[in-house]
């Protein structure tokens, strides 16, 4: 009896311990949601504060309910507190940044999500716009193959960034990728007034229609006497003044050598008397042929003069390339990229510098002055040629760089101080 009782308990012990877990006993299942939504992956984020922060947002969820959210950069740890729906700023480092944000539920399982962005300090440049119209007279009709041209108002390093096209059939165009909001609007047809306006846009995708003057009928040009035909009229009757102020001559080719660096001078009164009719790009098309001019009859004095008259050719070749863009290829090429003018007076300097060093031996003793601060700033001026000719390459962002700020001050103010210099070497070598 004892010995059955013994074997029925070794059994209902084997039975208990085959038996499965009950379900209150079963392993508890837990489940987490993260996700950032603002920066994204790999984003160019801008900051204008130092040290620079970011604002990270997102979305977190846990089943166990959340303890925290934390938000790691380089500059330390910090807590966006235990909301579903998480936003907090964060200071970081300058360049690249990895971001990293850390789940905690309230049982102590993390869940994370790790962020590659690259930080700018600097004030965040204006985003590219996209514009659409209708151009129409004053009556209503539309105006097909009308010119309409957007120019970024922000002085840019590489050019105003021009953004052109032309009108269809039913007077509409689309203008796009322009850079910035502030744009400066010009619309031209044959047979009507010029249309130019500067507009801030308020949004990515705008609309905006314009409306054409018919030209009066007493300022409509006859043939072979328009604006551009003035201009090199004017360009010629200089060219002949220089020519006639005598061989061997220094003072005349030099002034007259000297005219592109006061561009900018003459730029803002003509362009202001003509209310935009003559643009920047005519007056510096008459100057570098005036320039081109007086350094080729130079030259041609320096020859029997001095054995170093061939560091002249520099001063000439820029002038040329000016001269050849302005009054030529910009016509030419409506579409093209970008205006690279102003990247060819930077080289100005430098070359003037080696047209003096082109004096006979005599004159350089006179005039070692001169010719030392035109080397200077022609040093300078070659290092804001490079650093505007690399940003004539486009960029997926555009930013503000040293060109913005300093190239107009230079231009301005040095650039004519080098024509000067030109002026006054001539006087003394006279």
């Amino acid at each position: 009896m004892r010995r059955s009782l013994l074997t029925i308990l070794c059994i209902l012990m084997l039975l208990m311990a085959a038996a499965p877990v009950s379900a209150g006993e079963e392993p508890v299942e837990f489940s987490t949601f993260l996700s950032i939504t603002s920066p994204k992956q790999y984003e160019t984020v801008w900051s204008d504060l130092v040290p620079p922060e970011v604002t990270v947002t997102g979305r977190a969820e846990a089943s166990n309910g959340i303890r925290d959210v934390v938000v790691e950069s380089s500059a330390g740890k910090f807590s966006c507190g235990n909301a579903t729906d998480f936003s907090c700023t964060v200071p970081v480092a300058e360049g690249n940044e990895t971001i990293t944000v850390t789940l905690i539920d309230n049982l102590g399982k993390t869940s994370e999500a790790v962020l590659h962005i690259h930080v700018n300090v600097d004030i965040p440049p204006p985003l590219w716009i996209y514009v659409i119209g209708t151009v129409r007279d004053i009556d209503g009709r539309p105006i097909p193959d009308a010119t309409v041209r957007f120019e970024s108002v922000l002085p840019l390093a590489w050019g105003p960034h021009p953004v052109t096209t032309g009108t269809a059939g039913d007077g509409g165009y689309l203008i796009e990728s322009a850079f910035g909001y502030a744009q400066n609007v010009s619309v031209e047809k044959e047979g009507y007034l010029p249309l130019h306006r500067e507009v801030v846009f308020e949004n990515i995708t705008n609309r905006l229609d314009l409306e054409l003057e018919p030209e009066p009928p007493q300022t409509q040009t006859a043939p072979g006497f328009s604006a551009g035909m003035g201009v090199v009229a004017l360009a010629g009757g200089l060219l002949l003044a220089v020519r006639a102020a005598g061989a061997g001559m220094k003072i005349a080719p030099l002034i007259a050598a000297s005219a592109i660096f006061f561009f900018l001078w003459a730029v803002m009164p003509v362009t202001l008397a003509s209310h935009g009719s003559i643009g920047s790009g005519s007056v510096i098309f008459l100057l570098s042929l005036v320039s081109l001019a007086g350094s080729v009859q130079f030259l041609r004095a320096m020859r029997h003069e001095s054995p170093r008259w061939r560091r002249g050719i520099p001063f000439v070749a820029v002038c040329t390339a000016l001269a050849l863009w302005t009054g030529i290829v910009a016509w030419a090429v409506p579409y093209h990229l970008g205006d690279p003018a102003f990247q060819m007076m930077l080289l100005l300097p430098p070359a003037a510098a080696l047209l003096l060093s082109s004096f006979p031996d005599d004159c350089r003793d006179r005039v070692r002055i001169p010719i030392v601060v035109v080397a200077v700033l022609g040093i300078i001026s070659l290092f804001l040629a490079l650093d505007a000719f690399l940003k004539f390459i486009p960029s997926p962002v555009p930013a503000p760089g040293v060109m913005e700020f300093v190239g107009p001050l230079y231009v301005l103010l040095l650039m004519p101080l080098v024509g000067l210099l030109l002026i006054l070497a001539g006087v003394a070598c006279r």
